[in-house]
């Protein structure tokens, strides 16, 4: 999230985070009263699990631009990325958590290897290294406007990211992913605000086209993790309904951020609210209950 002379930038993941747990939103971005924004010098944090997932993203980018000749090749590049990463971790003081795999580096290099050849083995690979590059765009940022508020503190509120790849061709958007376990569609469908984001921003720049019933296409790839089979994919289906949602939801925010409140509402009814996937943990609910009781 940025707030620079009256226009908030979010991001879907800025979203995703306010819609579970809004005072875990403010306090990680350092929103204080009166739209006052006070971004927070360090306390980053990153866990093993999601850091496996940037280094399969590099390895797919990497592919479709310049395919790797061997599943080896590809390992070494995933290898070597992965080390890079953590070595900036360390340099630049990010708390690296390993609550997922362990503390045996091993055993994230042999989670990032099922994932790499899972990629490198699919038929979603296949198709894309067979499709004309110039068809589809790749990791191609935007940042658009998206609520205008004359007036008021916050004039404006921006969407901003960086879809996996925009497909130009088949008009849709594409997100590549990795789970424990098979997406459910209906829980996407229903909830899902990065489809949301991403369509209106590829709509917004015309990039991409509407079905015969206007709506708009975003097709998840997912890689199991610890499995090597084929990815699965569901697609979801956003349009003017949601986006005018989001437009709710991003209006929330920026009130909450001029107000004078100094506590935003609180969740705890999701798996979110923990120590392993909550950056404000020990200053909130932390203060009252320890680790175990969670």
């Amino acid at each position: 999230m940025k707030l620079v002379d009256g226009v908030m930038t979010l991001h879907q993941s800025d979203i995703s985070q306010y819609m579970k747990c809004p005072e875990q939103f403010r306090l990680a971005n350092g929103i204080s009263p009166n739209a006052t924004w006070n971004p927070p010098d360090g306390g980053r944090v990153e866990s093993d699990a999601a850091t496996v997932v940037t280094v399969l993203h590099g390895v797919i980018e990497q592919d479709l631009i310049y395919p790797f000749d061997t599943l080896e090749k590809a390992n070494s590049f995933g290898r070597q990325y992965l080390g890079s990463l953590i070595t900036g971790y360390v340099e630049d003081g990010v708390e690296y958590r390993t609550e997922s795999f362990g503390a045996d580096p091993q055993v994230a290099l042999r989670e990032l290897g099922w994932l790499i050849e899972s990629w490198y083995k699919s038929a979603e690979r296949t198709y894309w290294l067979e499709r004309d590059p110039k068809t589809f765009l790749i990791e191609s940022f935007f940042d658009v406007p998206f609520v205008k508020r004359p007036g008021r503190e916050i004039c404006e509120v921006r969407l901003a990211g960086t879809p996996d790849l925009v497909d130009l061709q088949e008009n849709r958007v594409v997100d590549w992913k990795s789970a424990s376990r098979p997406y459910q569609r209906w829980e996407y469908q229903r909830w899902g605000i990065q489809p949301t984001a991403y369509t209106f921003a590829a709509a917004d720049q015309g990039l991409i086209e509407p079905n015969g019933d206007g709506l708009y296409k975003f097709d998840y790839r997912i890689f199991i993790k610890g499995k090597k089979l084929e990815t699965q994919g569901i697609t979801v289906l956003r349009g003017p309904g949601q986006w005018g949602w989001l437009t709710q939801v991003v209006n929330n925010i920026a009130d909450l951020a001029e107000s004078d409140a100094t506590v935003w509402p609180l969740r705890d009814d999701g798996w979110w609210c923990g120590p392993r996937w909550c950056p404000i943990w020990t200053t909130c609910k932390g203060m009252f209950v320890d680790e175990e009781w969670t």
